[in-house]
This record gives structure tokens, C-alpha cells and sequence, in this order.
């Protein structure tokens, strides 16, 4: 199951120690070694959010090796999605030690403040004697549930992983309370994945969000720039009739005063100026038309482009995790007339039963069982859109769709998928 992004504000950790060394003259001198809570498990949170002790103490065994091997950074403030994400030049000081979470409900960490220009606000914030806050960065997943001791339901983590602590704002300007802040570092994350194809694998559900949110902002996008070229032509042709409203104004004020003068091949040259002008405009928004129905077109691609890929790597994933099924050559090709990925999941799964029943009643491979729900008749072959070659090889495909308990394809859905093969 996916983890999800978790944003939450929930201060803690304002009552950290910074610990202190002797010096000659008898005075003492900040060592800038700084400890605190850093997270609380088993409370739930403002965002009514719970984690408890032992999802939190194993997101923390995670992440401890880093931790002793110096590898994490405590930046100054939280790193944003678009900024560019962790910056060595952000890191404010070494993570030395965590602990498990303890009798009081609180983990709690020790690190070394850098001697860097970031580092440097935090030793003057320290030097005046200031607070500083701490926040949790990472992700994960979590249930809606009843929490004992507490009045109605609550999040409740059971999946979270732990990327690291990072220095924040004093809590005192916002709130007296404690509360935690948990920032999915998704850059990081992307960073892992060297193609596409492998991002779409791994996290299916952001490359869906990430393709909706895109498409929304394209016709968001789209629906704008023609709502400003019909405010463009409005305003041309208001023009326009303005323009010749004057001008035939003047022309009957010409024929008032000076009817000798007047010259009927002036008002035929304002006629022609005025058709010269309609049809530029016409043309205009004949192109805008054009160019509306062409940026549809390409964002159904894109769109099917998606489902196609999505499909295709479900099925990457499927002979990844369960190569003992592909090996019966009677499923060799019992996704090609899937369209989307539930489709495949919906063959997948009805079949892979099948294979678990054959190979625990005989111990090896066998045919497989496809059970088939026939349709009383096939479609005539009268009002078809199709050829005779193209009605026999759709009437094929959907009786394999029934045998995988999929619906039957329209005749436009076989002509878009398979009418130029």
C-alpha cells in the first residue's frame, strides 16, 4: 500500500539543552552541542494524528545507522518541494545520536551545531539565550481509528519513515503548545528513480496525481487563453461596428451639408474596408477554433499515452512478483486486450486463483480454465462501423474480454486501439 504525504504542524522540542564548557578563567563558554525532544508517540496530534511507539521506534532503528555514520543533516528550516530541497548550504548541524521513544512519550536527539553561515543564526539565536524549535521531516501511511483514553477517531500511523530532524522557527510565536511538523522530502525521493517508467512503477498514485494535476492546469490553461481570444475578438468587432457607426455618422452629416460633394465610391471603399475587416477577424477565429481542437487532441494523447504506460508497467510489476504465473504459456497473452490497469488487475487476479488451484491439485503446470459468459448473439454485421476482417478479429477480442470477465469493447474503442493495425 502507498504512503501518502503527511503534512502537519505540531510543535515540540523548544526545551532543548545546549551543553556548556569550563573555561581557564573559571567562566563558561556555549559548546554548541544541542539536545531535545524531537517526537512523541501515542498522542494524538492537532492534525488528529497518532503514531505510536513502536511505529515510531522503527522508523527511528531505520534511521539510526545513518545517524552514527554522520550522514544527516539538521538543516535550518524544513526544505520546500520547488526550492530545490536539501542544501548542504542549509545545514545547520550534524545529528549525533537518537533514542528509541521513552517512559515520557518523547524520543529525543543530540547534535553539533556547524560553524557555517546558517549555522550562525542558530548560534545567535542560542547566544541571546533564545528557543529553538525542532520538526520530523519524512512520510507514510496511516488508518483511520478509536485511540483508547481519547474521544473520537484519529490517524493513526502504521507505516512511516523517518528522513530526518531539521531546526525551526521558536513555537512561542505561534503557539505555547508542542506540536510536531512532518514534511514529505519528495525531490530526495524522485532523485532515486533513473527513468520514468521506474517512477511510474514505484509510485503509481503521485505520477497519477502529478499527470492529473497537469492536465487540469493544461485546460485550466486552455479555457483561459480562448476565453482571452473571444474577449479579444468581442472587443475587435465592437470596435469595428463603432468604427463604422462613425463613420456612417459622418457620412450622413457629409450628405446633410454638402449633398453635391458627397461621393458614393467613398461609402462603397468604407463598405469594402469594413468586409476586408470581418473577414480577418473570421479567419482569427477560425484559427483559434483550430488551434483549440489540435491542444485537445494532444492532450487526449498524452492522457491515453498515460493510461497505456501505467498498464504496461503494472504488467512489468506483475512478472517481477509472480514469475511462476507467466510460465503457463495458456496466459502468455491474457493481458492483450486489456485496456487499463484495473483490467489487467481484474484478469490477474481471476486467473492467478486458478493457477494456485491447478498447482496444488496436480503440483504442476496446466492449461488454464477460463470460464466464458457468452452473449445471446454477436453484433449483426449490418450497421457495423467495421470491415468483415475488423468485425471477426472485435467479435475475437471481446469474447477473450468475456472469458476474463472484462466488458465488451465498442466498436469506437476497437477502431481507436486497433483500426490501423
Amino acid at each position: 500500500m502507498n504512503k501518502k504525504l503527511v503534512h502537519e504542524i505540531n510543535w515540540h522540542g523548544t526545551d532543548h539543552k545546549v551543553e556548556t564548557k569550563q573555561l581557564e578563567d573559571g567562566t563558561k563558554k556555549l559548546s554548541y552541542i544541542i539536545s531535545g525532544a524531537f517526537m512523541q508517540a501515542d498522542t494524538p496530534n492537532r492534525n488528529n494524528r497518532v503514531y505510536p511507539k513502536e511505529v515510531a521506534n522503527e522508523a527511528i532503528a531505520k534511521l539510526r545507522p545513518m545517524v552514527e555514520e554522520g550522514r544527516i543533516r539538521m538543516l535550518v528550516d524544513h526544505p520546500g518541494f520547488f526550492d530545490g530541497g536539501p542544501s548542504l548550504l542549509k545545514s545547520g548541524a550534524i545529528l549525533k545520536e537518537i533514542t528509541d521513544v521513552q517512559e515520557d512519550g518523547f524520543a529525543y536527539y543530540k547534535a553539533k551545531i556547524l560553524n557555517n553561515e546558517s549555522a550562525k543564526v542558530l548560534k545567535d539565536i542560542l547566544d541571546e539565550g533564545g528557543k529553538i524549535g525542532v520538526s520530523t521531516r519524512g512520510y507514510g501511511y496511516g488508518i483511520d481509528k478509536e485511540v483508547e483514553g481519547h474521544e473520537g477517531t484519529f490517524e493513526v500511523i502504521s507505516d512511516f519513515e523517518l528522513n530526518s530532524v531539521d531546526f525551526v522557527d521558536d513555537p512561542s510565536v505561534l503557539d505555547t503548545e508542542k506540536y510536531m511538523h512532518i514534511e514529505s522530502n519528495i525531490r530526495s525521493k524522485l532523485t532515486m528513480f533513473k527513468t520514468v517508467e521506474e517512477l511510474r512503477t514505484a509510485l503509481p498514485n503521485l505520477v497519477k496525481q502529478l499527470v492529473d494535476s497537469t492536465t487540469l492546469e493544461l485546460n485550466t490553461e486552455f479555457d483561459k487563453k480562448i476565453e482571452e481570444m473571444k474577449a479579444t475578438l468581442e472587443e475587435k468587432t465592437s470596435l469595428v461596428e463603432a468604427k463604422t457607426a462613425l463613420l456612417d455618422s459622418l457620412i450622413e452629416k457629409i450628405k446633410e451639408i454638402s449633398p453635391d460633394k458627397f461621393k458614393v465610391v467613398e461609402e462603397s471603399a468604407i463598405v469594402t474596408e469594413r468586409d476586408a475587416e470581418i473577414v480577418k477577424i473570421t479567419a482569427s477565429l477560425t484559427e483559434a477554433i483550430a488551434n483549440l481542437d489540435s491542444s485537445k487532441l494532444e492532450l487526449k494523447t498524452i492522457q491515453d499515452d498515460h493510461i497505456k504506460a501505467v498498464r504496461e508497467a503494472y504488467i512489468e510489476q506483475l512478472k517481477a512478483t509472480d514469475e511462476a504465473f507467466f510460465k503457463f504459456e495458456s496466459f502468455e497473452n491474457c493481458f492483450e486486450n486489456c485496456i487499463t490497469k484495473d483490467e489487467v488487475k481484474s484478469v490477474y487476479e481471476s486467473n492467478s486463483k486458478i493457477v494456485k488451484e491447478m498447482t496444488e491439485n496436480s503440483g504442476k503446470p496446466a492449461d488454464s480454465k477460463s470460464k466464458q459468459t457468452e452473449d445471446s448473439a454477436e453484433k449483426s454485421d449490418k450497421d457495423s462501423l467495421l470491415t468483415e476482417a475488423q468485425l471477426i478479429d472485435f467479435n475475437g477480442r471481446n469474447k477473450d474480454r468475456r472469458s476474463m470477465r472484462l466488458p465488451n469493447m465498442t466498436e469506437a474503442k476497437y477502431l481507436e486501439m486497433f483500426g490501423k493495425k
